[in-house]
This record gives structure tokens, C-alpha cells and sequence, in this order.
């Protein structure tokens, strides 16, 4: 089944951008702006006549990509609800699933954005200062409603900066000793699976862990949310989080606490965070998994 993303965002916000990253993965992107300045040969005077005409060309001309197959993804801003539940209804009319994405950016950012991108992209409208501040105050922006499920991607420069300081501020320990010493295995509630989808749906389903391969990318995520998005999976899965902070560059904590489960005969699989390790194992197993991490970092301390 084809995934048809939408997605939606003011001026600036940086959904080309966030499009473009999608159509790497494989998705047939296509951009209104691009389309228009092709069909205009104008990236100046802006001809909402001519908008309009490449908007419900695009309109008639995505489904018959999807229903091929093919994941599509629509930079077609989605200001209007009405092309927003267009798109749904030609998506079902296919077989394709839908993911809504919402691309937010603070404004003075957005307005920076879009004076530099008419020097250096071909591709967008020539706009500066008080063109942006005109559209902005002029163009109506139908806001998403409650019943129209999405995700939000933030790809203000600040968001970015933030994550990439937590991470060099997550030095954790590598005394290998310490850490064993320290290991305080915490079991997560409920259920929890690998699944394999598409881009758009990961994105959609917003999962635990992500990992992305030539083959699909993997989800581990809630039983309970794979149940309710229709997803096979074999592997049921505990989360145990071994709360002492780990340094990223530690050197044998996972040959040890590897080696302590496979002694009772207990499969792990192991996703390392920023601060902490993550170890997966068979969820009727769980009790024990903890016990055996317990007792090691027991004799550790001795």
C-alpha cells in the first residue's frame, strides 16, 4: 500500500526541505511552487490563475502514482481544509494510506528563510522582507482540526542546536566497573514489537525507536499501537532501561550484560540512547531479565 504524505506549513517553514528528505527514501515528491515557476516561467509576479490551474493539475495527476504503488509526497502547502480533505478522499479512493505532517518554524526565522532562498533556489518565488510580511498578514491559513491526525516537525535552528547540546552534554560513565556497579535495570510497562514500514508511516506512528535500512525501516513501538495500525510482527518484546548514564564510547558494558542473560538463556536486543542502554527481551522473560542484570550489577559490587 502506497503512503501519500501531505504536508502542510506556513511560508518558510521548511516543507520542501522536509519533502526533499522524503523523496531521497523514494517517495515522487511534487512542490507547487516548483511546478508553477516550470509552467509560468516567472518567479516574480506570482499568477494565483496559474497556481490554481497547477494545483488541480497536481491534484488530478498524484493518485494515479499512488495507486501505482508508488509513496507520494505533496508539498502543496495545504493552507485550504478543502484540498486537505480532497487529498484524503482521493488517497482512499486509490488504497493509500495518508500521514499529515505539520512543518512549524518560529516566524523570524520562516521570514530569514525565504529572503535568502530567492538568492540562492531557482525553484522558489522571489520574495524579500515585505513580500513575506504581506503574505503572511494576507494569506488565510486554515489551522488543522481535531479530527485531522498529524505529526509536527519543528525545524527551527534553535530546536536543532538544543538536541544536538543535549547529546554533547551526555558524557555518562565508561568506568566499566562503575557502570556494572550502577546498572539499575528499569522494566518499562506493557508490551512492545518490531515492525517494518515505510518512511511516512514511521513518521505517523511515532515510535519508541527507529531504525532505518535498505530493506525498510524498523519501528519498535507499543503492541497495542501496531495492533491498532494493522502491523505484522513476531517478536514481543519487554523494555528494560539500565538507568545508569553510559558513556557512548564505553567499552564492554554490553558484552557484560550480554553475557549475563545468555547464561539464562535470554535473547536481547539492545538500542543504545544519548544517556542510557535499552535492551529488549522476550517480554514471559522479563522477571528474570531483571534478576540477572540485578544480580550482576550485585557482584559487581562486591
Amino acid at each position: 500500500m502506497a503512503t501519500v504524505t501531505l504536508v502542510y506549513g506556513e511560508i518558510g517553514a521548511g516543507k520542501t526541505s522536509y519533502a526533499r528528505t522524503l523523496e531521497a527514501r523514494g517517495a515522487v515528491r511534487l512542490s507547487l511552487d516548483e511546478w508553477t515557476i516550470a509552467a509560468s516561467g516567472e518567479r516574480v509576479h506570482v499568477d494565483m490563475g496559474v497556481v490554481d490551474r497547477v494545483l488541480d493539475q497536481l491534484m488530478l495527476v498524484w493518485p494515479s502514482i499512488a495507486k501505482a504503488g508508488a509513496d507520494v509526497v505533496l508539498d502543496l502547502a495545504f493552507w485550504d481544509r478543502s484540498r486537505r480533505d480532497e487529498a484524503r478522499r482521493s488517497a482512499a479512493s486509490v488504497g493509500a494510506r495518508v500521514a499529515l505532517v505539520h512543518v512549524v518554524c518560529d516566524a523570524a526565522e520562516r521570514r530569514s528563510r525565504v529572503i535568502d532562498r530567492s538568492v540562492s533556489d531557482a525553484d522558489s518565488f522571489l520574495i524579500d522582507g515585505s513580500g513575506f510580511d504581506w503574505i503572511t498578514r494576507q494569506r488565510r491559513v486554515d489551522p488543522l482540526g481535531p479530527d485531522e491526525p498529524h505529526v509536527v516537525v519543528d525545524t527551527s535552528s534553535a530546536t536543532v542546536a538544543s538536541g544536538a547540546a543535549v547529546l554533547a552534554a551526555a558524557r555518562g560513565l565508561t568506568d566499566l566497573d562503575e557502570m556494572l556497579r550502577t546498572l539499575e535495570p528499569t522494566a518499562r510497562p506493557g508490551e512492545y514489537v518490531y515492525a517494518v514500514v515505510d518512511a511516512t508511516t514511521a513518521a505517523a506512528l511515532q515510535p519508541n525507536a527507529m531504525v532505518v535500512e535498505d530493506e525498510g525501516v524498523t519501528v519498535v513501538l507499543a503492541r497495542d499501537v501496531a495492533d491498532a495500525a494493522g502491523l505484522a510482527y513476531e517478536f514481543v518484546a519487554a523494555w528494560i532501561t539500565l538507568t545508569v548514564q553510559s558513556s557512548l564510547a564505553a567499552v564492554g558494558l554490553t558484552a557484560a550484560f550480554a553475557t549475563a542473560l545468555a547464561r539464562e538463556g535470554i535473547s536481547c536486543n539492545v538500542l543504545a540512547g544519548a544517556h542510557h542502554d535499552h535492551l529488549l527481551v522476550p517480554y514471559a522473560q522479563r522477571s528474570a531479565a531483571v534478576a540477572a542484570l540485578r544480580a550482576l550489577s550485585e557482584t559487581s559490587a562486591d
